[in-house]
């Protein structure tokens, strides 16, 4: 893996938790959202996603441009390592998600309610740096659930959004809270619904 001197000098922002998100200009670089897929703690925010803006202040606490510079272009070793992971990470979840759907269909209805209370709890009691990690996980295995035909999309929705408002998440607002878990419950869902 490349060290932190492979990361070209481009616009930084340390974040409200003392994380730092480095922002680049895509170009005609197709890359798509991820949770540590790169490695731990290191999400890739693109085409629909969302990051919050320097300058913003969230609970107390801002957001603060460390490295004022314009965005560079996404430096081709990202770009390749991501399309590989991300090719490596679909394979492996095709088959899961296969294995998923035939457990799914299966499972009792106290089965199936016992599953989607877990996932809301455990969303419920997410803290604050982890929440949308947890959401959209969440949703994914709601997605998988709707997939197979035992809850759906609406049901999926009103839990978590319930679980997000219990564990403060919804205080960023109801739209970048949607659109993770519609991102968690597509990948869930498999495709089209």
């Amino acid at each position: 893996m490349h060290g932190l001197d492979a990361w070209p000098d481009t616009l930084t922002v340390q974040t409200a938790s003392g994380g730092f998100h480095q922002i680049f200009e895509a170009g005609d670089v197709a890359m798509r959202n991820s949770a540590s897929l790169l490695a731990t703690a290191i999400d890739i925010r693109a085409q629909g996603g969302y990051i919050v803006g320097w300058d913003s202040v969230v609970n107390g606490r801002p957001y603060t441009v460390v490295n004022d510079v314009s965005p560079t272009g996404v430096p081709a070793w990202l770009a390749e390592t991501e399309a590989r992971l991300r090719e490596g990470a679909r394979q492996a979840a095709l088959s899961a998600h296969s294995a998923t759907l035939t457990q799914a269909q299966w499972a009792s209805e106290s089965q199936v309610r016992k599953s989607v209370d877990g996932l809301c709890r455990k969303l419920a009691g997410t803290p604050e740096g982890e929440r949308n990690n947890m959401l959209f996980w969440a949703a994914c295995r709601l997605g998988e659930l709707a997939a197979a035909g035992r809850i759906t999309e609406e049901e999926a929705w009103s839990a978590c959004a319930d679980a997000a408002e219990q564990n403060g998440h919804m205080d960023w607002g109801e739209y970048g809270v949607r659109a993770t878990f519609d991102s968690g419950f597509d990948r869930g869902f498999g495709g089209d619904r």
